[in-house]
């Protein structure tokens, strides 16, 4: 996205900058591949500074991915993070596409591109490469923190990193944002305070615990998602109470988030797939979605009521075993004490062709 045309605008609409995010994403990926083949021609004195920054600029695709995708769920909390996103994504915007038109440069040597690049941005705004998108992330953090009413969210941290980013544009020429109104933003932030006592779910904790050992599957399977998609301004999700897990797929390529929505407090999947420069977005109901075991992939299962019959909405692909068995197994506890869950196939209780793999003497 050409965040020029936004300059001394209104305000974009929330799903212009989400959808910013995205694309975000995508230009930060290039910058770091890009990066990453101009470091394998340089000499090692060089690998310390572009290693660095290299990492911080993945972990900014990262989290504008996992910012965009659940702001989608929490329909009625991303609002107020859209006018901090206002803020952050024309800033880092412009960092990347300036590093791209540096190490694009074909008529001086690559050793020359990057030390011009290194002292000319840090010049221009006062942060060392690395420190500059160390600060973007912590800033998106702390956005994440506050979408998910998480403990850690730490207002006077937003506000003071608020002020070093505007501080940054107005270095680099970039105009002030024009911002929703000051009482509408002090309004939607007291929506999502930090909610200090609320009590896990049992899901949160056991799809989110890190792994005490891994047994790698065989072969390499690629997770796909059937759909039917659409574009997100034409699907409406559920408002999400509560994000129970969200995991990647395919380097980002698909997403799986299960939620909890704050109507009925059902639980509920939603995919997301990013494909021509567009995200789209499908969610069905977990009583809606029978799982099978595939090999190294669980099929998720849809009723195509136009065809009559089950047809696959997902393939997962995981790399080990016990990341296998703990979706599973946390999908079919969720779905067996889902209150609109009418039954469930035997068939989904049992992973296909498990077997014991060790048994005490």
């Amino acid at each position: 996205m050409d965040w020029e045309f936004l300059m001394g605008a209104p305000m974009p609409p929330k799903s212009q900058l989400l959808h910013g995010c995205f694309l975000e994403a995508e230009r930060a990926d290039r910058v770091a591949r890009g990066l990453e083949a101009l470091r394998s021609a340089l000499k090692e004195s060089y690998h310390g500074h572009m290693i660095a920054v290299i990492e911080e600029i993945r972990r900014s695709a990262a989290i504008l991915r996992e910012l965009a995708d659940r702001s989608h769920v929490h329909v009625s909390r991303a609002p107020v993070v859209a006018n901090h996103l206002n803020v952050v994504l024309p800033c880092m915007s412009k960092s990347l596409r300036d590093i791209t038109g540096y190490y694009d440069d074909k008529t001086i040597t690559r050793e020359t591109r990057w030390r011009k690049m290194y002292h000319e941005m840090l010049e221009e705004g006062g942060l060392p490469l690395p420190q500059r998108f160390m600060m973007y992330n912590h800033f998106l953090t702390l956005l994440l923190f506050l979408l998910t009413r998480d403990k850690n969210y730490d207002q006077a941290q937003l506000e003071l990193l608020r002020a070093r980013i505007m501080d940054l544009r107005q270095r680099r020429g970039i105009p002030a944002p024009v911002q929703a109104p000051v009482m509408d933003l002090v309004r939607q932030e007291s929506m999502v305070v930090p909610l200090m006592r609320e009590r896990p779910h049992w899901a949160e904790h056991v799809l989110n615990l890190p792994l005490v050992s891994r047994t790698d599957m065989k072969g390499d399977e690629r997770s796909r998602a059937i759909g039917p998609f659409a574009p997100a301004r034409d699907l409406i999700l559920p408002d999400a109470a509560k994000v129970l897990l969200r995991r990647s797929f395919d380097n980002d390529r698909l997403c799986l988030m299960i939620a909890i929505s704050a109507v009925d407090g059902a639980p509920y999947i939603v995919l997301r797939v990013f494909d021509a420069g567009m995200e789209l977005f499908c969610f069905r109901g977990v009583h809606e979605i029978c799982v099978y075991r595939d090999g190294n992939n669980l099929k998720l299962k849809r009723w195509s009521h136009t065809s009559n019959c089950s047809k696959v909405w997902a393939v997962l692909s995981f790399i080990t075993w016990e990341e296998l068995v703990i979706f599973h197994c946390a999908f079919i506890a969720l779905k067996s004490r889902n209150t609109l869950t009418v039954s469930v196939n035997p068939r989904e209780y049992k992973l296909h062709g498990e077997k014991r793999l060790f048994q005490a003497v």
